[in-house]
């Protein structure tokens, strides 16, 4: 083979890759870029502002530091379609669940992340969808877990209005700060989940505890620093 041969090749597959890699930058929903303490409040968004909400194929990143952990309630990180996925801490030890809502006259499947989520420590949790058959689950980048099931027996996601995500929504709302959600409506590589918690949460890989902003339904309630972060501290 030539050597123009060779580097018309490979401009192809870098060419190929870029393309690829835009792809994924704009079919990304950022949906909640800020931090949000979700002992303010949670986070709602509509159906109709997602892209693809209704596709069986998407990927789910999110940043969670768990400040401090009670067995007083379940706490509920994000849940998306009305329920059909849900991310929650369990109320009994600070296991991180994941759970598929079924069709009618199934029992939801309730998947298990991880045992033991750290505590007062960033941590960014994947998850990876495909067709509703495979899920994988990431912690920082690396794969931790992965679950079957049979797709057809998964609800679907409505486009409708008022099925979108909900970040937070406990009854009780729990001392988490969540940031950097975002979705999207397809499987993503496992070297781009690495990427994309290499990318850190909005600051820095190594300095994780800098200064954020805390929104309330998309407003600004408070400025702090994630250094020894406090309930108190979060209040206005």
């Amino acid at each position: 083979m030539s050597p123009i041969n060779i580097i018309l090749i490979v401009f192809v597959f870098v060419l190929l890759y870029f393309i690829y890699r835009i792809y994924l930058y704009y079919s990304r929903n950022i949906v909640a870029q800020n931090a949000i303490y979700l002992q303010n409040g949670g986070v709602t968004i509509d159906a109709t502002k997602i892209n693809k909400v209704s596709s069986t194929s998407s990927s789910i990143s999110i940043w969670v530091y768990l400040n401090s952990f009670n067995t007083s309630s379940t706490k509920q990180i994000f849940s998306i379609g009305g329920g059909v996925y849900t991310m929650y801490i369990d109320s009994t030890s600070p296991v991180l669940k994941f759970d598929v809502k079924m069709n009618s006259g199934i029992a939801p499947s309730s998947f298990v992340i991880t045992n033991s989520f750290p505590i007062q420590k960033w941590v960014n949790v994947f998850v990876n969808i495909n067709n509703n058959n495979v899920f994988e689950f990431y912690l920082n980048g690396k794969l931790v877990s992965t679950y079957s099931l049979n797709g057809g027996n998964v609800a679907l996601i409505s486009s409708s209005a008022g099925a979108g995500i909900q970040i937070g929504g406990s009854q009780q709302p729990p001392d988490i700060v969540v940031t950097n959600f975002i979705r999207w409506p397809k499987t993503t590589f496992a070297p781009d989940v690495w990427k994309n918690y290499l990318a850190g949460n909005g600051t820095s890989l190594f300095n994780y505890n800098a200064a954020l902003s805390v929104t309330q339904n998309d407003t600004i309630v408070n400025y702090m620093s994630l250094f020894n972060i406090s309930p108190n501290a979060l209040t206005s």
